[in-house]
């Protein structure tokens, strides 16, 4: 174990950090509040915006509860509260998720300084501040930013009690991992990383792991009845479009998406080959503890309690056991593996990828040079990106309205998207759109019928739906709409 050095002591640059860390929180509340009005509502999140109207709360979640089934309701209840207080514009509900995003910031902080020391943590601020997925999912109008939040707030928790013996860091571990467990069901595989870590690495203090388990079985009951009495045949199907994991896709997670990164399609290898360099930097951590112990220059203090080295082990079984899990569930028993689910081991990533630059520093200057590059590479990616992050429903809906009747048909290709259309264009007074689920045959039938009763009509659809698209001609135009996916508006116009 490396246990060289000093702690960290509340210095002039303690204070330095401290003032970086307030500037980084600027940021990234600009970055995430840039465009927030023209991020259209997609499909996962106009399951609750739909039943914003709901008389009262316990109404609103016996509705989300039916359309879908597994979700737990903390988040949702603050988001109910929340409307009542701003209002259910799309913008505005979306607030209340970066409102958790920007605290993780500092909470990403706060648990480097714990595990490794302050310019680590910072660094891993850094990246949270300015990743580009980081950024995305700090703007749904989901679970997901104050999943990553209790997630911080857990491990923050867990570390520091068994650092400081103290109750207060235990509750905080326990309260966390409650709330968490309520918020998002998959995060119950990053409290079995904790388990296992203790199980590795605190064998000794037997009691103290009774205790721990014997609380979290506690808190785990209450769930699994409430997965019981779920309704399992809406799950299956509105989850029919999850496919098994390929190698592929996983080695996509783990070097575009958990590194932050998103040149788009025309730079797609230079994004794999610089998240692929960053990966394997950040895995040179726990090597360089197990190969070279102390032998390496390393001049960010030891922690006492539990050693870097340790840190460093429960952050690369954070980064690989969520993904793991869910790959082989998928494949043994049913598909149920989503990158979202597990996005959150981008924070152990970071705070690898901090700790191995700070261990390989000559100095500070390099570890903050190192910190504004890597801060950088984001920042070019959310200049030089400028469609959304969702598929723009408010856009299609504009050119139909400029260009047509608010009483023209719309086809889409299945009922999500006409929710979609529904739900972002309620401003509008837009009409209620029609599903043809996927069917080309009905949608070149109404198509020619269109033509030939010379009715005006519109088909808006997702990308990539190539046995759905139109050919263009007299009678049909059609007008692609950037987005993530792209849109293509058709307009039928005899």
């Amino acid at each position: 174990m490396d246990k060289s050095g000093a702690r960290w002591n509340i210095t002039r640059d303690t204070r330095f950090l401290w003032v970086l860390l307030a500037a980084l929180m600027i940021g990234g509340v600009a970055v995430r509040v840039y465009r927030l009005g023209g991020e259209s509502a997609w499909t996962d999140e106009i399951v609750s915006l739909r039943h914003l109207n709901a008389p009262s709360l316990a109404a609103f979640l016996r509705g989300l509860r039916y359309d879908d089934p597994p979700m737990v309701p903390v988040y949702f209840t603050l988001q109910y509260l929340w409307s009542c207080c701003v209002g259910s514009e799309i913008a505005h509900i979306r607030v209340l998720s970066v409102i958790f995003a920007v605290l993780c910031i500092p909470a990403t902080f706060l648990l480097g300084k714990r595990l490794l020391d302050g310019p680590a943590g910072l660094i891993a601020a850094f990246l949270v501040s300015f990743s580009f997925m980081f950024c995305r999912y700090s703007q749904e109008i989901r679970m997901y930013s104050l999943s990553h939040l209790l997630i911080l707030l857990s491990a923050y928790g867990l570390f520091s009690a068994i650092e400081t013996r103290k109750p207060g860091y235990w509750a905080l571990h326990f309260l966390a991992n409650a709330f968490l467990l309520w918020t998002h069901l998959m995060c119950v595989f990053f409290i079995f990383v904790e388990g296992l870590f203790l199980c590795l690495f605190w064998r000794r203090n037997l009691r103290g792991m009774m205790k721990w388990g014997a609380a979290h079985l506690g808190l785990l009951v209450p769930s699994a009845v409430w997965v019981l009495f779920m309704d399992f045949d809406r799950l299956r199907a509105a989850a029919n479009y999850i496919e098994a994991p390929s190698i592929l896709s996983v080695l996509q997670i783990y070097l575009m998406r958990l590194s932050g990164l998103s040149l788009g399609p025309s730079l797609f290898y230079v994004g794999a080959a610089i998240g692929a360099i960053l990966f394997f930097a950040a895995l040179w951590l726990p090597f360089s503890y197990w190969r070279y112990g102390t032998t390496l220059e390393d001049t960010s203090g030891a922690r006492p309690g539990v050693s870097r080295d340790y840190a460093a082990f429960f952050l690369v079984l954070w980064l690989v056991a969520p993904t793991a899990i869910l790959v082989f569930l998928s494949h043994v028993w049913r598909p149920c593996f989503r990158d979202r689910y597990v996005f959150h081991s981008a924070f152990a990533f970071y705070l690898l990828l901090g700790g191995t630059v700070r261990r390989a520093a000559a100095s500070s200057r390099t570890v903050l040079a190192v910190a504004l590059l890597l801060a950088g590479l984001f920042v070019v990616q959310h200049v030089t990106i400028t469609r959304p992050f969702r598929p723009n429903w408010q856009a299609a809906i504009s050119c139909i309205q400029e260009n047509g009747s608010h009483n023209d048909p719309v086809l889409v290709p299945k009922w999500c998207d006409a929710q979609a259309l529904d739900v972002n264009g309620k401003a509008a007074n837009f009409a209620n759109p029609v599903s043809i689920e996927n069917d080309g045959t009905i949608l070149r039938e109404r198509v020619n019928r269109a033509i030939k009763e010379k009715e005006r009509m519109w088909v808006v659809l997702p990308l990539p739906f190539s046995g759905l698209l139109l050919t263009e001609g007299p009678q049909v135009k059609k007008c692609p709409i950037e987005g993530r996916p792209n849109l293509m508006l058709y307009r039928i116009n005899p």
